[in-house]
């Protein structure tokens, strides 16, 4: 699918009292401008147009108070109209909301210029492969929304993967496992009267399973609180942690002997990791830890390969040989005594399957490692932690050198911590009740099915098989369940796959873009992930988002305009400059709203671009509803207006 925008209609919307906004060349009225650069003073109706051009791509319905809000007010009028024409692989198509301000309420039109008689209908009726990608959401990724940039890089929000979900229809995705559900929920009605039970019966157990899945659903916002204030409250600890070692580090009385301390103890630290991962890798297999296992394991191996089993007869060679006429030596098999005999042979041998296990057997013994002994392992990992406290107890008494004013700044940090770090003791106890699998913990603490999640789970499976039995769907539930698991394990690997690769080119495209490697995405998980970096500037921010989107779009079969509102804002000049040359790399049509306070850094650097129109729309106080219109480059880089600050 490819999409261009040709042109945008107003009439009797806000202060457009009738506007034409052509993106199209003058000689060529198929062929959109690379770069459409439309200025707007604030107040003018530059956010008006945003939100209009998001609603009618995707054929949003307004509401009532929406719809009375594109009624003028600096005169009166009963009905206002918006349109757009677009081109769409080749075919023009002709997109129309009618406003009706009388009832408050707008119905839209469709035409295809191409067709006879216009092919007009008054409905949003784009073609059905069109109007299933035209989602609203789909729609706020080209037509971008100003929140965007900072949403993608925000912890706390999911934008980037729902971003690759939507683009790429993972989404629908979700919508058959809901649609399995309903189908699921269907069957069960269909077969509340049968004789087996009673409705009061199948009521019942509906209202207990209704109890645990909201229950489950109230279990995981409290753990994702309480992970989200664990996370908060480490990195507190960890800033007044940083505040502390700062009034020890600036001193420089004791400077030394603190980044002395500081360094053994981040070496210790080390040798502590790396020590437990040693003994963590041999306790994996017990006969690396114990000498008694190892011996018997050794032992089984030498009586094993006494046996001297061969390698090409088994029990099924003798089982084969006793139906036949005659013997492997030529004498005749000639009665059932005979036959039971060979029988009772092949009970000596090993099947074909068991042999090739036995095999793999004695093969893992001769090639197990060697004993070893744990206990100089275990002592040095002692030796390590009880050096790392007497390290961390000696730098805490350099405290006591500082000043008066000092020591009083490092105690109340040390206050602090200690609260914070009783909270976040608190916190993972939560956490752990919360989630744990782990049984005793479950019977040591009593959590019971709306204290843990997992005993949630357990619960709400047993009530379902206990309502599949009694309403009769049992193997359509089976069946639902597999085909939600497939859903699940699609959209898990192909989402994956796509992070991969876009992070990849997205890094490239940025290096590439902004000339260094200062930004450099780590992962996408609900959000994009800088490397190294806890926060990232404004530009910086926004050529990670345009980079992200033009990556996501370019392997993408939708090619489709980017429409930006104010793409600089209020960033400095160098920053600009840098946003400037990279939007126009990155969308075969770009149009950008921008107020004149934004021209100085950014225009000049679009201006390099042949394929480039300049349009200067603002309000002739002259006339109600009159709005100026220019084309000229000179005029739109001399313009000015005042009034920079309202939004509409």
């Amino acid at each position: 699918m490819n999409i261009n925008l040709l042109k945008l209609d107003f009439k009797n919307i806000r202060d457009f009292r009738e506007l034409t906004i052509p993106l199209f060349k003058e000689k060529d009225v198929n062929t959109p401008f690379h770069i459409s650069l439309i200025q707007m003073p604030n107040g003018t109706g530059k956010t008006t147009a945003i939100n209009l051009l998001r609603s009618i791509v995707c054929g949003e319905i307004l509401e009532k108070e929406i719809v009375l809000s594109y009624q003028p007010t600096r005169y009166k009028c009963d009905e206002g109209y918006f349109g757009v024409l677009l081109i769409i692989d080749r075919d023009l198509y002709s997109l129309g909301m009618h406003f009706d301000y009388r009832n408050g309420v707008m119905k839209y039109e469709t035409s295809r210029p191409k067709e006879v008689g216009g092919g007009k209908s008054f409905s949003y009726d784009l073609p059905p492969y069109i109007r299933n990608v035209m989602t609203k959401n789909f729609t706020r990724l080209f037509v971008f929304d100003g929140e965007f940039s900072e949403n993608i890089l925000d912890n706390k929000k999911t934008e980037a993967e729902t971003s690759i979900k939507f683009l790429y229809f993972l989404d629908r995705l979700e919508l058959l496992k809901i649609k399995a559900d309903t189908l699921l929920e269907n069957k069960r009605k269909s077969t509340k009267d049968t004789k087996v039970h009673t409705q009061q019966g199948l009521t019942k157990l509906e209202t207990e399973e209704k109890k645990l899945k909201q229950t489950l659903v109230d279990l995981n916002k409290q753990l994702k609180k309480f992970k989200e204030e664990s996370v908060s409250t480490s990195q507190e600890i960890e800033d007044l942690e940083k505040k502390n070692d700062e009034l020890l580090s600036e001193n420089e009385t004791i400077q030394a002997e603190f980044i002395e301390f500081t360094t053994k103890i981040s070496s210790l630290e080390n040798d502590i990791r790396n020590g437990t991962n040693i003994i963590l890798n041999i306790l994996r297999t017990p006969s690396q830890f114990s000498l008694k296992m190892n011996d018997k394991l050794k032992n089984l191996s030498e009586n094993m390969s006494k046996l001297k089993l061969p390698r090409s007869v088994s029990s099924e060679f003798f089982k084969e040989l006793s139906d036949e006429d005659e013997c492997i030596c030529g004498r005749p098999i000639l009665n059932d005594s005979i036959k039971k005999k060979i029988l009772e042979k092949a009970e000596q041998y090993l099947a074909a399957d068991h042999i090739t296990t036995t095999n793999c057997i004695k093969g893992s013994i001769r090639n197990m490692d060697d004993y070893k002994e744990l206990s100089n392992l275990r002592d040095n990992l002692y030796s390590y932690i009880n050096e790392k406290q007497q390290l961390i107890q000696a730098k805490d008494l350099l405290k006591l050198r500082l000043d008066e004013k000092d020591q009083e700044k490092a105690e109340k940090i040390k206050q602090e911590i200690i609260r914070l770090s009783s909270n976040l003791v608190d916190l993972n106890l939560y956490i752990q009740s919360l989630e744990t699998k782990n049984s005793a913990f479950q019977e040591e603490f009593s959590l019971n099915e709306y204290e843990n999640i997992n005993l949630c789970q357990k619960k709400l499976i047993e009530k379902r098989k206990r309502l599949d039995e009694a309403s009769d769907t049992v193997n359509f539930s089976n069946g639902v369940s597999l085909f939600k698991k497939m859903m699940d394990n699609i959209i898990s690997s192909s989402i994956d796959k796509i992070k991969e690769d876009l992070i990849s080119k997205s890094n490239t495209r940025i290096s590439q873009l902004m000339g260094n490697k200062d930004v450099v995405l780590e992962k996408i998980e609900g959000c994009i992930y800088v490397d190294g970096k806890k926060g990232v500037s404004q530009g910086q921010s926004l050529a990670v988002a345009y980079a992200f989107l033009s990556t996501l779009f370019e392997d993408s079969p939708h090619k489709v305009p980017f429409i930006v509102d104010s793409p600089v804002g209020s960033l400095d000049l160098k920053v600009r400059r840098e946003v400037s040359d990279l939007i126009p790399k990155l969308f075969a049509q770009l149009i950008v709203f921008i107020i004149s306070s934004e021209r100085n850094g950014f225009v000049e650097g679009i201006g390099k671009y042949e394929d480039v129109q300049f349009l200067t729309i603002y309000k002739d106080e002259r006339e109600t509803g009159s709005i100026a219109f220019h084309t000229d480059k000179k005029f739109f880089m001399q313009f000015h207006s005042e009034n920079e600050e309202v939004q509409v």
